[in-house]
Order: structure tokens, then C-alpha cells, then sequence
């Protein structure tokens, strides 16, 4: 290889019989465009509060306050309220669903001073026919 180095630096092939310049990695910057990040969108939440929950032997139906005008909403298994339906109801809460998604809404904590006051059937049946 020693016996070549004048080759090297004097190239045959070359019309200056120079060497050629040292090669200079060419640096190539490329620009990244931010990407925009879709916000962490909250679940959807009913405008509803639970307020009672009636269980009997021929109706289960929850009542819910509505936050918009304050309204009283009766919704039984199945009905639907600004596209949440009622999916399922317990003593104490009710589960609401609206595409693909489930809520529960839950009565508000009992108090050691409230206390639970039965109503008549014949009063509760007026009362829910409203």
C-alpha cells in the first residue's frame, strides 16, 4: 500500500493530478412543523340532577331536576331526555347512557336531620300521572 501513496496523491485519472477536496458531510436541516395536540375533551354529562328514585310493584321511574330551567324530568327504563336514555335504575342512583357512554348519577347524601316520608298510593299514583 506504502508503494501506491504517490498514486494517491498525484491520481492519474485527475487533469489537475490532484487529489480531490476532502468530502464535507453535507448537513440537511429539516423543519418539523409543530403538530397540533387535540384538547383532552371531558366526557359529556347530563344537565341532570337525580332527586328520587321510585321503586313499586307496577312503576320504576327516576326524577330528575333539570340544570337548564329547573324543571322536574320523570324518566322511566328506556325514555330518553336530550339523547340520554335511562339504562338501569337502583335505590339510590340511576345509569344514564348516551353513544357509548355511561353515566351514574347517585342521590345526594343523606343527612342525619332529612328524613324519608312516605307517601299514600293513591297520592304517589296523582303524583306521577302529572
Amino acid at each position: 500500500m506504502e508503494s501506491l501513496r504517490a498514486t494517491r496523491e498525484r491520481p492519474l485519472f485527475s487533469a489537475t493530478r490532484r487529489p480531490p477536496p476532502p468530502a464535507v458531510p453535507q448537513v440537511v436541516v429539516v423543519e418539523r412543523t409543530p403538530v397540533a395536540v387535540a384538547p383532552v375533551l371531558e366526557p359529556e354529562k347530563p344537565e341532570l340532577d337525580l332527586i328520587g328514585v321510585v321503586h313499586g310493584p307496577l312503576v320504576r321511574m327516576a326524577v330528575f331536576l333539570d340544570q337548564t330551567n329547573h324543571s322536574l324530568v320523570r324518566l322511566r327504563i328506556g325514555q330518553s331526555f336530550r339523547g340520554w336514555t335511562v339504562q338501569g335504575l337502583d335505590t339510590r342512583e340511576a345509569t344514564l347512557e348516551k353513544a357509548q357512554q355511561q353515566v351514574k348519577l347517585e342521590l345526594p347524601a343523606r343527612s342525619a336531620t332529612t328524613t324519608a316520608t312516605a307517601m299514600s298510593p293513591a297520592d304517589s299514583a296523582a303524583w306521577l300521572d302529572q
